[in-house]
């Protein structure tokens, strides 16, 4: 956040991406502020929020420490994992499990932190590059909504290896050649199938176009934003 200026929430998107299994209320973004606000998912089991880090890595993972979603107890969370991801999401690690966690149960954008279990040597010296929270039962009034609002990570920050930045570089170019096609975007495969003009600009803009409400993939977090999304495409309609 202090290398953002202060703020996740509307900046710092070339540090950190975010990404939500569906969208409810408020922003995905919304848990990287410092206050509590409305914000949750859809009422769809499984529910997630991930955050990627784009230039930095995460391991040895001590303490962490959630905010509620909601100015009230209601929907409070009750069961989740907390996962880290080492391989652009391709597969996760377990940090933390809680099962019946009543520990999130005040008012006011209640707040709790959990001491993290000593890990197995192999998982406390695994970088992550990703962490998410995703819901494994219901919430505390038997629903699937994902209230969340914040959240903070005690542990090991390291700056991107060179070599890890370079990969996902080439990554983004290889993949962008493939859908520039020599500038022949005339290939029809699906409706809003690859391979189309705006498909390119979107993979160029670091795959979003849109914004931070988009369930992007951890792998689609990563990709280096070669260039601002609003310096690629600008969009209006005639009325809001």
């Amino acid at each position: 956040r202090e290398e953002a200026g202060g703020d996740l929430v509307n900046g710092g998107k070339d540090l950190v991406g975010v990404s939500r299994s569906s969208n409810g209320r408020g922003k995905a973004r919304d848990v990287l502020g410092t206050e509590g606000v409305f914000c949750c998912t859809k009422n769809e089991p499984g529910s997630w929020w991930q955050i990627a880090f784009k230039r930095h890595q995460v391991r040895g993972i001590k303490r962490y420490a959630l905010r509620h979603g909601y100015d009230y107890r209601y929907h409070s969370l009750r069961n989740w994992r907390l996962e880290g991801s080492s391989d652009g999401g391709e597969s996760w690690s377990l940090i933390m499990e809680h099962n019946g966690d009543e520990s999130l149960n005040g008012n006011g954008y209640a707040t709790h932190s959990w001491e993290v279990p000593q890990q197995q040597e192999e998982e406390e010296d695994k970088w992550f590059d990703a962490i998410r929270i995703i819901q494994t039962g219901t919430n505390s009034d038997g629903y699937h909504y994902l209230y969340l609002s914040g959240i903070e990570l005690y542990g090991d920050l390291r700056e991107t290896p060179p070599e890890v930045l370079e990969q996902r570089a080439a990554a983004l170019k290889t993949e962008l050649a493939a859908a520039w096609n020599g500038g022949d975007l005339t290939a029809y495969e699906s409706d809003f199938g690859g391979g189309g003009a705006i498909d390119y600009l979107r993979k160029e803009a670091g795959g979003d176009l849109v914004g931070d409400d988009e369930p992007l993939s951890v792998s689609s977090l990563l990709l280096p934003t070669t260039t601002a999304a609003e310096d690629l495409v600008g969009v209006s309609r005639s009325s809001n």
